[in-house]
């Protein structure tokens, strides 16, 4: 049975191992509302926080290059301008070789901008 994205009809990508290392690290120390391969109808992403609002892309060698790298800061930008949504770029590299303390440092950054209050007397002095 092929694994249809049921938002824009394409075939969702198969995980890479780097993703689901992260992801099932995730999860494993408690963070709870992630999705992988998330579609909003306009783009996937590798995780998902919905609570956060932000997009966690696992990213191997072809993402370094100038080209492609200037393409996916447009598509941070417009991600974010557009739908409010962070999206953190991490290395394969990154995963495999410091998988739990790049997890722990991901989930406490989705806890931060998930109850991040803006009226904190920090951000007002």
């Amino acid at each position: 049975m092929t694994n249809v994205c049921k938002y824009c009809s394409k075939i969702k990508p198969k995980p890479t191992p780097q993703e689901q290392i992260l992801f099932d690290e995730l999860k494993r120390i408690g963070v709870k509302n992630i999705y992988q391969q998330y579609c909003d109808g306009n783009k996937h992403v590798d995780i998902f926080d919905r609570d956060a609002g932000v997009a966690i892309e696992v990213d191997g060698l072809q993402h370094f290059g100038s080209i492609q790298a200037l393409a996916d800061l447009k598509r941070t930008y417009w991600s974010f301008k557009k739908e409010g949504v962070i999206t953190i770029h991490l290395s394969n590299e990154l995963i495999e070789k410091h998988t739990k303390e790049t997890a722990k440092l991901v989930a406490k950054f989705l806890d931060e901008v998930a109850n991040f209050d803006e009226t904190d007397e920090y951000w007002n002095d």
